[in-house]
């Protein structure tokens, strides 16, 4: 049983290169933690638009190693378009089977909703709060009802300025520990890690449509490959810039021109089907 004199490990588990590579350190050594892998929790919050070679990864590589060791995943999700809906609780199980990325109330429908895309405010990213930050601080605040933790979070070494910025939200119950950084593993440190280990790349992490995710061609190669979640990047797009045509997903360029002149004509093919399925309005805009 979890000592309550002792912080209780939590990582916070985005399925990506950096907090994979934490996570399988630590299985595979033991000396890089100094906490009992039964008294950790690893927590995932769902946008509900993953990519699904990463859900492929995580579960043919990743939960094998969480069954065998008895270790808790929680997958949670925001419940409804505003905090006060809550989180739903997708998977909370030592021996999970299925990594839940449709999660439950998606990013996408709050942003089509408002036709926008994701944007920065005050240099942080406003559906990173909203879609994880918000339901893993209020999973956290209810599970461990001020119980103190150490909360590990995947910046690597060459991110300490975003590490400097988290650990001023640290307080009296969170801890906020940085494995990578300390360990001084760079990005491509933690990919090799996790080539060396499983044998294969490691996807980036990111919803569909996300506009931060490292160099677009990489999204743009991407898409070549997930034409379906391309197509729905684009109808996010679409509805923004009907609303707004500077409303764009990528800062003066859209999304539409990076894959038509990428020239992938089957998400072009799927996006086109569901234009033409969609139920259209007109709107007249009167200027005060």
């Amino acid at each position: 049983m979890q000592s309550e004199a002792r912080p209780v490990p939590l990582l916070s588990y985005g399925m990506g290169v950096e907090s994979s590579a934490i996570l399988v350190h630590w299985i595979l050594n033991p000396s890089s933690r100094n906490f009992d892998l039964s008294d950790l929790i690893v927590l995932t919050s769902q946008t509900g638009h993953e990519f699904s070679d990463t859900k492929t990864c995580v579960e043919a590589y990743l939960l094998p190693l969480l069954r065998a060791h008895g270790i808790r995943w929680v997958q949670i999700a925001r419940a409804g378009h505003s905090m006060t809906a809550g989180y739903k609780v997708l998977d909370d199980s030592r021996s999970p089977e299925t990594c839940h990325i449709g999660g439950a109330y998606k990013l996408g429908q709050e942003l089509e909703a408002a036709g926008t895309v994701p944007e920065v405010a005050h240099g942080r990213r406003k559906c990173s709060i909203k879609s994880k930050g918000d339901p893993l601080d209020a999973w956290i605040d209810s599970e461990l009802n001020g119980r103190s933790y150490q909360h590990f979070i995947g910046f690597n070494a060459g991110e300490t300025k975003r590490a400097t910025r988290d650990c001023s939200y640290s307080s009296v119950d969170r801890h906020s520990e940085y494995p990578l950084v300390e360990w001084g593993w760079s990005r491509e440190a933690a990919q090799s890690y996790l080539k060396n280990v499983f044998g294969v790349i490691w996807p980036k992490s990111c919803c569909s449509f996300c506009p931060f995710a490292g160099g677009k061609e990489d999204m743009i190669q991407r898409y070549r490959v997930f034409p379906d979640q391309a197509a729905v990047a684009l109808m996010l797009e679409y509805v923004a810039m009907a609303l707004n045509p500077r409303m764009t997903l990528y800062s003066g360029k859209s999304l539409l021109s990076s894959i038509r002149a990428d020239e992938n004509p089957k998400a072009l093919a799927i996006f086109n089907q569901m234009l033409a399925t969609e139920q259209w309005a007109i709107y007249h805009w009167c200027p005060r």
